[in-house]
């Protein structure tokens, strides 16, 4: 989800690079099995079933180096990734060393708050406190007061979903992203580089903001979950197969057949959990971040 790639049209691609966490059948070691998963620029982590946080891919900001402790979730973004711990802490790794592409967004994890869900952007990460209120941090723009349910960072921009399901946003808007559907009551949101996408409380997809290479042309039908990467997104529909549009540089549009429990896009890269808890992950594979872990040592 969300960074710096610019958004221009789909183009036709081989059929993409899978990997997926299968080989420990051949050493006789269980295989890894996940609850969460989220695909971050040129890496990528998961949850396994006893919480713990493994990201595999680009590690050149230590961004897929997660500390020690029990997560129930965790995002992975371009330099930097976050888990929100079982205790509602939130805990923030990668680039934290004054460059011109550390903005503070692991130095100023606020660590006396407690969350009940994080979104991880390219200069900044919000979450919700457990109060239903926005707290965001490096973000120089202030989101909205009151109670909300969800909430999605892009770049720079972010969304949230009050408690009716009404979108507001805040930061700067370059292509619309702001222009959510009037009277529409959204339970989820994701948010790419510059477009959003929301699952409406009818189990529909609607995508708003910069269009491109049919970015907003969500599939008809009845969706699980959905994930907007950086010029593409991913769903889930009610039989559990896979769908994306939007741009297929590398692959990343065309997802593995099967039935799925939880899916996440990311720069030109996608990850998805199939309902046994096995992981995959589908598109470029430049720095390693298709390459699930395969057992647990």
């Amino acid at each position: 989800m969300i960074a710096l790639l610019l958004a221009c049209s789909a183009a036709t691609s081989p059929p993409p690079e899978t990997t997926e966490d299968t080989a420990a059948a051949d050493t006789g070691a269980p295989p890894t099995r996940w609850v969460a998963i989220s695909a971050g620029g040129d890496h990528s982590c998961g949850l396994t079933t006893t919480g713990e946080a493994l990201c595999w891919g680009s590690d050149e900001h230590g961004q897929s180096s997660p500390p020690a402790a029990t997560f129930l979730d965790v995002r992975a973004s371009e330099h930097h990734s976050c888990g929100l711990t079982t205790t509602g802490e939130a805990l923030c790794w990668g680039i934290d060393d004054a460059s011109g592409l550390d903005y503070g967004q692991v130095s100023l994890t606020p660590a006396a708050e407690r969350f009940t869900a994080l979104s991880a952007g390219h200069m900044h990460t919000c979450g919700l406190t457990e109060a239903g209120t926005l707290l965001c941090w490096r973000d120089k723009y202030e989101p909205p007061a009151g109670e909300y349910q969800a909430v999605t960072v892009g770049n720079p921009a972010s969304c949230a979903a009050d408690l009716s399901g009404a979108v507001r946003c805040w930061g700067p808007v370059y292509h619309g992203q702001d222009l959510a559907p009037q009277g529409v009551a959204f339970g989820s949101l994701s948010m790419g580089l510059y477009h959003v996408c929301g699952l409406t409380e009818a189990d529909e997809i609607r995508c708003w903001g910069y269009e491109d290479g049919g970015l907003l042309e969500a599939p008809a039908g009845a969706f699980r979950a959905l994930d907007a990467g950086w010029t593409q997104t991913c769903a889930i529909d009610s039989d559990g197969a896979l769908a994306c549009w939007g741009a297929d540089y590398s692959g990343e549009g065309a997802p593995p057949a099967g039935q799925y429990a939880a899916v996440s896009a990311g720069k030109q890269h996608a990850c998805a959990i199939d309902e046994d808890g096995t992981a995959l992950c589908w598109g470029r594979d430049s720095h390693g971040q298709l390459t699930v872990p395969q057992s647990l040592p």
